[in-house]
């Protein structure tokens, strides 16, 4: 129980910083936006940029990894998805003769 906590309070807070930063800076909220004549171009103000603030810190990119640890507690933790071994080895089987042929 104090594992799932831990795990909504820690995706919370990131989420709550990436916010916070976001306001703060004044960041654009798309990093494209379109240009004169509809064609797309990087919207790219002096000063601080979000991806040297926000993108490359470990504590805003952490909502990924904690979700995935979520969902990997859940799936083992309730145990609904069996798939038989015949299907998992055909499968990878398939899936390494289309990738070899690509």
């Amino acid at each position: 129980m104090y594992g799932i906590v831990s795990l909504l309070t820690l995706l919370a807070a990131s989420t709550i910083t990436i916010i916070s930063l976001f306001l703060y800076y004044d960041f654009p909220v798309a990093m494209i936006a379109a240009g004169g004549g509809g064609a797309p171009t990087l919207l790219t103000p002096e000063g601080p940029n979000s991806f040297d603030i926000v993108y490359v810190k470990p504590y805003c990119r952490i909502a990924p990894y904690l979700t995935g640890l979520a969902l990997g507690f859940l799936l083992q933790r309730k145990r609904v998805l069996r798939i038989p071994w015949p299907y998992v080895s055909i499968k990878h089987k398939l899936h390494c003769l289309v990738k070899w042929y690509k």
